[in-house]
């Protein structure tokens, strides 16, 4: 079987979906799978093919503006607790200028979303590939959705090339984050991701709420649609064994993540540790930030004077440190997203820790306060952002204070059907099928 993979972001990216699916296409290679990927290509790589543990990775690029925005976005990665440093005034208002400037002028107008210049390099490799080769099936990746606009390209040249596509993250109905503008495109968002949906063969998401809602919206792509989950990939729950932590008594906190002001908004969690530093376990919590910032670099500044000492924020680090950040954690803090269709995949991984979690959510249907509802050692707090009130911060107090450092004992089970040998298999049987609507809906 060969099988051509289209997804904006692979290895060496340490996105979630480049995670994901660089660990599926690593399974299928391993069962003999021939597997082809077109995808962006990060700074410094060659545009020529390369070989990646048996997988042909072809890099398409939009360099300029892939550079441009990896500069914008480390901005915020990680507050400073200091002065800044001489000689970069200058360099930082010339990349604010930059950022006003894109604000008002491309990112208003752009369509589907950041990754459009990648449409027109990606889609002539990948008809390239396809001209040239005889694939078994087509699959396409999104989030961003640019993805899928070129499997439909594709679907329509090769109409007999089995076609899954992918969403980890909705695009018609997901209004926070925008990833374009729903005043200008919200119809053509919904009819373009109807025309995917109807085109596609099999249609797979990561929550049961999004599928769902993908039903009510399309009910004619209900059979097609499947639920499979995030993906623990099977090297990241090998490592439960951590070096001894130092007998200094510190209670060490650790929220690994990107940062959102609108769904994941770090604000509730600074103003409880600040609420916990002022109880009896306050002199011994530090609380730690792994991952990029984003948007909310101005929600630390209150807490400035904190940086470096009880509070840090270490920016993006690579997927193996935030592992090991994980491990090495007392206590791991999750902040559940402001929408019911996502789960990020970061809550497979501190399950698989065995580490107590501390979870806040935000909403009663949070997808992050059911799942880890199922886990002995997690106590989940609804979001009370500066409002908490006295029993809560008791609450975490208490759980902190004789849940941390210890280890669960029902995450071996629960973890089974997160390996990544299990999501591969069931793409695997969704591409295999040669009708649809006679499967399961939910694969295991």
């Amino acid at each position: 079987m060969r099988i051509l993979v289209v997804s904006y972001e692979f290895s060496p990216s340490i996105s979630p979906r480049a995670i994901r699916w660089t660990a599926i296409v690593n399974e299928w290679v391993r069962q003999g799978i021939l597997v082809d990927v077109v995808c962006a290509r990060p700074i410094g790589e060659h545009l020529t093919p390369q070989q990646q543990d048996g997988v042909r990775i072809y890099r398409t690029g939009e360099l300029g503006i892939q550079a441009l925005r990896s500069r914008m976005r480390t901005r915020d990665s990680a507050p400073s607790s200091g002065d800044r440093a001489p000689g970069t005034f200058l360099g930082t208002w010339i990349l604010a200028a930059i950022r006003w400037l894109y604000a008002r002028t491309w990112r208003p107008i752009l369509w589907p979303d950041y990754a459009c210049l990648w449409y027109l390099p990606a889609r002539r490799a990948a008809m390239r590939l396809a001209r040239a080769q005889r694939y078994d099936a087509l699959v396409t990746v999104s989030h961003p959705f640019t993805s899928h606009w070129i499997g439909l390209s594709l679907k329509r040249r090769f109409k007999s090339l089995r076609w899954l596509a992918d969403s980890g993250d909705p695009f018609a109905f997901l209004i926070s984050p925008a990833v374009n503008n729903h005043r200008l495109y919200a119809r053509l968002n919904y009819v373009v991701e109807r025309r995917v949906f109807t085109r596609a063969d099999a249609l797979t998401v990561t929550t049961e709420a999004t599928r769902a809602r993908y039903e009510e919206l399309f009910p004619e792509c209900g059979k097609k649609l499947a639920v499979l989950p995030p993906l623990l990939a099977e090297s990241d729950d090998c490592q439960l064994q951590t070096e001894p932590r130092p007998a200094d008594g510190r209670l060490r906190l650790v929220y690994v993540g990107t940062l959102y002001r609108t769904i994941r908004n770090p604000v509730p969690l600074l103003v409880l540790f600040e609420r916990m530093r002022n109880t009896s376990i306050g002199d011994r919590l530090d609380l730690h930030f792994y991952g990029d910032v984003h948007d909310c670099g101005a929600c630390f500044d209150e807490y400035r004077e904190r940086l470096g000492s009880t509070l840090h924020v270490h920016g993006i680090v690579s997927h193996q440190a935030a592992l090991s950040a994980m491990h090495d954690a007392d206590v791991l803090v999750n902040l559940g997203n402001d929408t019911p269709y996502q789960l990020p995949s970061k809550v497979v991984e501190y399950l698989a820790t065995g580490r107590p979690v501390l979870n806040i959510a935000r909403r009663a249907d949070d997808s992050s306060a059911a799942f880890f509802g199922q886990y002995e050692n997690a106590l989940c707090l609804f979001d009370g952002s500066r409002e908490w009130s006295n029993a809560d911060v008791e609450r975490a107090v208490e759980f902190v204070a004789t849940a941390a450092g210890t280890k669960g004992g029902s995450e071996r089970q629960l973890i089974e059907c997160f390996r990544a040998s299990r999501i591969a298999a069931g793409y695997l049987r969704l591409l295999q099928e040669e009708d649809a609507a006679a499967r399961p809906e939910n694969p295991p």
